[in-house]
């Protein structure tokens, strides 16, 4: 009899054993879940976070007349520029140069490749100006040594070309290809 009761309790204790283990099956299973939401949900505002910083250098272009002309005036000539507007100029540069590194790290930690490449289009298509190529020279010991060799590696056949200046049109046929 005492016997039957304790094959009776290992019987119940292994019950018990089971129970628990499909009770934590369940649980790590949604938190499984709810970590891969999570992550989808950073990742997601991490992404909106870049398109914010991107947006707010081209609004800051198209906003004001006479940045869009500082701008353009700069990559086609940058001796022609007083010191103030060289200065606003390369402040210009270096917040793109800034917005390019956010999305380089934002993608490269997201494992999101697709839209560095679409960047990548954009640097490679500024690169094309001496001016430009002169910003990056000065600014790059500012900015992280991973996006700078990025950068580098992306750019390196560009560094010899002429210095004609980007336009809207070569950034859209740019992004285009």
């Amino acid at each position: 009899m005492l016997e039957d009761l304790g094959n009776i309790g290992d019987f119940l204790g292994g019950i018990g054993v089971v129970i628990t283990l499909i009770y934590l099956a369940v649980q790590i299973r949604q938190n499984t879940r709810q970590l891969r939401s999570d992550s989808a949900a950073a990742q997601t505002r991490s992404l909106e976070g870049t398109n914010t910083d991107i947006s707010k250098w081209i609004e800051g272009i198209v906003a004001n007349r006479d940045v869009a002309e500082l701008w353009a005036q700069g990559l086609i000539d940058i001796d022609s520029l007083d010191a103030t507007d060289r200065l606003r100029f390369d402040y210009l540069g270096m917040q793109l140069l800034q917005a390019w590194q956010a999305v380089y790290r934002r993608t490269t930690h997201a494992d999101d490749p697709e839209l560095w490449e679409v960047t990548l289009r954009f640097v490679r298509m500024y690169f094309k100006s001496s001016a430009f190529r002169a910003l990056w020279a000065g600014s790059k010991s500012l900015l992280m040594p991973d996006f700078v060799s990025a950068i580098e590696q992306s750019t390196g056949h560009l560094t010899n070309q002429g210095s004609e200046a980007p336009s809207a049109q070569a950034a859209v046929t740019d992004a285009s290809a």
